[in-house]
């Protein structure tokens, strides 16, 4: 009998241990997960910020109406690209606990500032129905980011770029002289 309890006493010790073990492992694993991913996003997201620098630099080079509708058109596509991937992300789990602010950041940044760069320059093709679309798909990137986010410097970025599209909208909403 007491040989019995002995092999039950080290199997429930062997058993509790191997628990202890996975879960040690479990907790290393996840947390080398959660590197990878973040390392992923944040790479993907640079190179969105990198697509808007470059466009912001081809509109400051740029000249004739067929060069600045390319810059709108590529600008409004990416930034349909960029809403995708924020919603996709965002749909599946904590994408902004996860990722680094300041990646995020620089995109609203350059989005911010390549919008700008656009309304100043007084792209024409901003009145167009293009126009309209890119300034639809920045504010609807803004709203996902800011019902999704609780990062007080996140947010003031969407509301700088927020009043960016709304001044567009504005000063383009008026009748040409």
């Amino acid at each position: 009998m007491s040989r019995l309890l002995a092999s039950a006493e080290v199997i429930i010790g062997l058993a509790f241990l191997g628990i202890a073990i996975a879960k040690l492992s479990s907790a290393r694993q996840s947390y080398y997960t959660a590197r990878l991913f973040s390392g992923d996003a944040q790479a993907r997201l640079d190179k969105f910020s990198i697509v808007f620098y470059e466009l912001m630099k081809s509109l400051n080079n740029a000249s004739g109406t067929e060069k600045m509708q390319e810059i709108v058109e590529t600008t409004n596509v990416r930034c349909v690209a960029l809403l995708n991937y924020v919603k996709f992300e965002i749909a599946n789990g904590p994408f902004l606990d996860d990722v680094p602010m300041r990646a995020v950041r620089r995109v609203i940044r350059y989005l911010a500032v390549l919008l700008t760069s656009l309304v100043q320059n007084d792209a024409e093709d901003l009145q167009s129905g293009m126009g309209r679309k890119l300034f639809r798909n920045a504010t609807l990137l803004m709203t996902v980011i800011e019902h999704a986010s609780h990062h007080t410097f996140l947010l003031k970025d969407c509301a700088k770029l927020r009043l960016v599209i709304e001044s567009a909208k504005a000063k383009h909403a008026e009748p040409s002289r």
